[in-house]
């Protein structure tokens, strides 16, 4: 770079793109982020995330202390852990908070709840003269210095160093960066919807859905998670419409696609609705009676993609989260793993910015390093897809009843689960690292 300053520019402005540009921001790199959305608001983005411990130490490194109070401020207690029920909502066991995820002092080192369009804002607060909305990304050249050029759909454009690809499943960049690489497909969708937590709800739900996280299974192609966000007392999710402030019941039906409807991708809410309930025929009624008292402008159907991340010669172009690794939502990693990279992506490019590695090294560190961790985290969600969707009588039956007797013993429990989520959150090396050169992979 010859003395200049570092200056990197992210296609896309969600939470990876957003949280790289806080780390970088809090290290005086020079960083623009474009994003093909018109404003913070106009995604419909509907349903919350769960974000990990991961997720929580990418942000707590990445974000200022204002922008990470305001995070803080728009979570809420996930008190109930996880349950597994059969298809009549019987608890087989329910897996405790502290087994899932070590208990730790740090706010750093925990998991939390938290509704979707909060955390994009706090992810984004005070980044407002960075973030160009209304710029989608159509090409990008490089120039014999090394220089890269994006051009955007209406004709502006912007140099910078390296560009960052954060700009989704259908990234742009990734398809002109390496042309053919797409996710594939899983061969099963998702139908998501949310019930609010009114004080009338609540009496007729039964008392397991209203708290914690569910995976409801029948040993059909068909399976049921569900997850509680409450609202916070106070803090930033204040600000949203009375409608998203309000506590919610988030459903999602997972399925094989060959057990829906021919063309459920073209069907109107509520024909998607009363296909669910005759595939759920003979479940509980009150997943009948849930599934006709989520309003139909709540229900979203997305298909269920897979990407682990690629080999390509590394160069002043590079990718994060789901534009280079994407995964079905059943291992609650996408969006962990995003900001892990934002995170990572940030320390090594900090360190070239000092001149303390080459651009090119930093970047080609950081592709390295993702691979592993993504390449993970991909294959624990289709695991957890597989297993929540087989049909196998005797594996649905032992595994049920390993289940009940799990819920007799916590011993058991732990030896059973205490990796299942862990597993792909915890400490990698360079996140625990007390000095700049241990942020280097080995």
């Amino acid at each position: 770079m010859s003395g200049r300053p570092l200056e990197v520019l992210v296609a896309g402005g969600g939470l990876g793109g957003l949280c790289l540009a806080q780390g970088l921001r809090r290290q005086g790199i020079q960083v623009s982020v474009y994003e093909r959305d018109h404003s913070w608001d106009e995604r419909a983005d509907r349903y919350r995330l769960y974000i990990n411990p991961a997720g929580a130490r990418a942000l707590r490194y990445a974000l200022p202390d204002s922008a990470w109070e305001r995070f803080l401020a728009g979570t809420a207690g996930n008190e109930g852990g996880f349950g597994f029920l059969d298809q009549h909502l019987r608890p087989l066991v329910v897996v405790e908070e502290e087994i899932m995820y070590p208990p730790s002092s740090d706010p750093g080192e925990r998991a939390y709840p938290v509704d979707r369009r909060a955390l994009r804002r706090a992810v984004g607060f005070g980044l407002d003269d960075i973030v160009n909305f209304g710029k989608e990304l159509a090409a990008y050249q490089v120039s014999a210095g090394g220089r890269v050029r994006a051009t955007f759909a209406d004709g502006s454009s912007a140099e910078g160093d390296l560009l960052v690809g954060a700009d989704g499943v259908d990234s742009n960049v990734r398809r002109r960066l390496l042309p053919g690489v797409t996710p594939q497909d899983t061969g099963t969708l998702g139908v998501g919807m949310r019930l609010p937590l009114t004080s009338a709800n609540r009496r007729w739900l039964p008392h397991r859905l209203t708290e914690g996280m569910n995976l409801i299974s029948a040993g059909m192609p068909i399976f049921l998670f569900t997850s509680v966000f409450e609202r916070p007392a106070s803090g930033p999710v204040a600000t949203l419409e009375d409608d998203e402030q309000q506590g919610y019941l988030l459903c999602a039906f997972v399925a094989r696609r060959s057990a829906m409807p021919a063309g459920i991708d073209r069907l109107a809410p509520e024909d998607v609705r009363r296909a669910l309930q005759d595939l759920t025929t003979g479940w509980s009624p009150a997943v009948s009676d849930l599934l006709a008292a989520c309003s139909p402008e709540t229900i979203g159907l997305f298909p269920f993609g897979t990407l682990e991340p690629p080999l390509w010669s590394t160069g002043p172009v590079t990718l994060i989260g789901d534009a280079v690794h994407c995964m079905p939502p059943t291992g609650g990693s996408g969006a962990n793993t995003a900001l892990r990279d934002a995170s990572l992506l940030a320390r090594r490019l900090g360190l070239a910015a000092e001149e303390k590695l080459p651009l090119g090294e930093a970047v080609g560190g950081y592709e390295a390093e993702m691979r592993v961790y993504g390449s993970a985290a991909v294959r624990d969600a289709l695991q957890m897809l597989a297993r929540g969707l087989t049909t196998q009588p005797a594996g649905v039956i032992g595994m049920r009843a390993w289940f009940r007797l799990c819920a007799k013993s916590e011993r058991l429990r732990r030896t059973t689960f205490a990796g299942a989520w862990w597993d792909v959150a915890k400490p990698r090396p360079w996140e625990t690292a007390k000095t700049r050169a241990e942020t280097v992979p080995a």
